[in-house]
């Protein structure tokens, strides 16, 4: 799965304008949606609960990256320094 694909499985325009607590809430609300036990357990609505899964992971581990970089832009230090 790319950005992408995540981007538009959680109904996200674009990663810069979300931050992480609003993706959890988006994330939250649509496994309630479409939960397996929610929609017959069928093949697809497990499919598409893992994809929403999937792209929640993807996103979240991007945005914390993103905020990552901006701290160490914002002191000035490699990552190593960052880091210890």
């Amino acid at each position: 799965m790319n950005i992408n694909d995540a981007l538009n499985i959680l109904h996200v325009d674009n990663l810069a304008n979300i931050d992480l607590q609003t993706l959890k809430k988006r994330y939250h609300k649509l496994a309630l949606q479409y939960h397996p036990d929610k929609n017959g357990n069928t093949v697809e609505s497990t499919v598409h609960f893992q994809k929403i899964g999937e792209a929640y992971d993807l996103l979240k581990r991007e945005i914390k990256d993103i905020n990552i970089d901006e701290n160490i832009d914002e002191n000035n230090e490699s990552g190593y320094t960052f880091i210890l």
